[in-house]
């Protein structure tokens, strides 16, 4: 066959339509639906349905980053509560003058960068358990929208004084 008479063979199949209208109707009885068309109105439909998604979408990634950051001082503000309750409870073998202030001075390193307020229970002997709170206020604000939600994330550590 001459590469002219392929030619020509693939125009009559595509101009030609095998499929009767009898088998068009049947086939739309069968399955309820009409082919799918393409309308006029459909040309930016993805284009709008992002437009109205995305700021839903961003918002909730934004609250998420910011429950995590949340989390993550909770984490480092109850670790310094055991930390700091640790330094008050040995204070008399490190030289300071007493259990609060060694409390506070463990405090700057042990919480992570955090700016962190210590308190302390009352000072007793040896033995008698001594008890530091640590707290922290967080706040989560989500960007152009006036929503925001704030408090104090705090953390209490008990140990014995030695």
């Amino acid at each position: 066959m001459s590469v002219a008479a392929l030619d020509d063979r693939s125009k009559s199949d595509r101009l030609v339509d095998t499929t009767s209208t009898a088998t068009k109707a049947r086939s739309r009885a069968r399955w309820g639906r009409r082919p799918r068309t393409r309308t006029a109105g459909a040309d930016g439909q993805a284009a709008v349905e992002l437009v109205l998604v995305l700021p839903i979408i961003l918002g909730l990634a934004f609250l998420i980053f910011d429950l995590a950051v949340v989390v993550t001082n909770y984490m480092k503000v109850t670790d310094a509560a055991r930390v700091v309750a640790r330094a008050a409870a040995v204070y008399r073998f490190t030289g300071e003058p007493d259990a609060c202030q060694a409390a506070r001075d463990a405090a700057a390193d042990a919480a992570g960068g955090l700016s962190v307020t210590v308190s302390c229970g009352a000072q007793g002997n040896p033995g008698d358990p001594f008890t530091v709170t640590v707290t922290y206020p967080w706040s989560i604000g989500i960007p152009l929208i006036p929503l925001s939600a704030n408090g104090t994330l705090t953390s209490k550590a008990t140990d014995r004084l030695e």
